[in-house]
C-alpha cells in the first residue's frame, strides 16, 4: 500500500493524469538481505493493480522490477571518483541498526557486510528516560539534535551536558564496535550515510579511529541512487523498453 501511494503522489507531482500507468520500479533492500532480491522484485511484479487515490481511479502496470543494495545506492552518484580506491566502507547508521558496506573501486563486494543492533532510536530512548529520571524534565528528540547540532535550547546547562556526553559515548561505542568487526576506519576511508550519520557527524570527525570521512546527508540519496541504475539498465535493454515512467523507492 506504501508504494502505491508513493507511486500515486509522484504521479499527481508530475502531472500524469492517465487512468493507465506503465511503470518501471527500482527499490532497495538490505545488503546483508540482498540475495532475497528476487523474490523481493516477484512481490512487486502483481500485474495489473488497480488502485483508487484521491477518487480517482489508476490502473497500474508494473513491468520491470529492479532491486539494488541499500547504502551502495546512496554513493551512486560518486562512483566515478570511488573507481579509483581499492576499499571504501559505506557506514549507514539509522535507528535501529547500524550496517556496513565495502565497496571494491566502486564495486559492492556482498561478502563483506556488517550489521550493529545500534541506531537512533535506542539511543535516544535510554537518554530520554536518563534525563526524565535524573531532573524530572520530558524530553524528546528534537531537544537531543538541537543539543547535538548547537541550535539555541532553553534546557538546563546540567541537561544539555548530560545529553551530550551520552551521544558522544554512543558515537564511539559505535565506532568501537566497528573495529572489533575488522572495519578498520584507520586504513581506509568512509562514507556515512543515514540520519544517525548526521547527529554523529561532529563526533566521527573528531575521532581518532577515523581517518578520513565523507557524509551524504540528502534523505533521498538512496531514491537517487535506484533512480540512476534503474535508467542506466533500461538503456542497456533498449529499444524495447522505452516508454513509461521510472518509480525509485528510497
Amino acid at each position: 500500500m506504501l508504494t502505491l501511494f508513493a507511486i500515486a503522489k509522484e504521479l499527481e507531482r508530475s502531472g500524469n493524469t492517465s487512468p493507465m500507468v506503465e511503470a518501471d520500479l527500482a527499490v532497495g533492500l538490505p545488503p546483508e538481505h540482498y540475495a532475497l532480491r528476487q523474490r523481493f522484485a516477484d512481490y512487486f511484479k502483481r500485474g495489473r493493480v488497480n488502485f483508487v487515490f484521491n477518487v480517482t481511479p489508476i490502473c497500474l502496470i508494473i513491468r520491470h522490477v529492479f532491486v539494488y543494495p541499500q547504502a551502495y545506492a546512496a554513493v551512486v552518484p560518486q562512483a566515478g571518483r570511488l573507481k579509483d580506491i581499492p576499499r571504501t566502507f559505506i557506514i549507514d547508521i539509522g535507528g535501529y541498526t547500524t550496517d556496513v558496506m565495502l565497496l571494491r573501486n566502486a564495486a559492492p563486494d556482498l561478502q563483506f557486510c556488517r550489521s550493529l543492533e545500534m541506531g537512533v532510536i535506542p539511543m535516544s530512548n535510554d537518554i530520554i528516560s536518563r534525563v526524565s529520571a535524573m531532573y524530572d524534565i520530558k524530553i524528546e528528540d528534537d531537544h537531543i539534535a538541537d543539543i547535538i547540532q548547537g541550535r539555541p535550547t532553553i534546557l538546563p546547562q546540567e541537561v544539555r551536558e548530560v545529553v551530550f556526553a551520552k551521544v558522544r559515548s554512543y558515537a564511539y561505542d559505535i565506532l568501537d564496535k566497528l573495529r572489533e568487526l575488522q572495519v578498520d576506519l584507520r586504513a581506509n576511508p568512509a562514507i556515512f550515510i543515514g540520519g544517525g550519520s548526521i547527529l554523529f557527524r561532529s563526533f566521527v570527525e573528531e575521532s581518532p579511529l577515523v581517518a578520513h570521512a565523507d557524509f551524504v546527508t540528502d534523505p533521498k540519496a538512496n531514491a537517487i541512487g535506484y533512480g540512476m541504475l534503474a535508467t542506466a539498465q533500461l538503456r542497456r535493454m533498449a529499444p524495447q523498453n522505452h516508454g513509461g515512467e521510472l518509480f525509485a523507492q528510497g
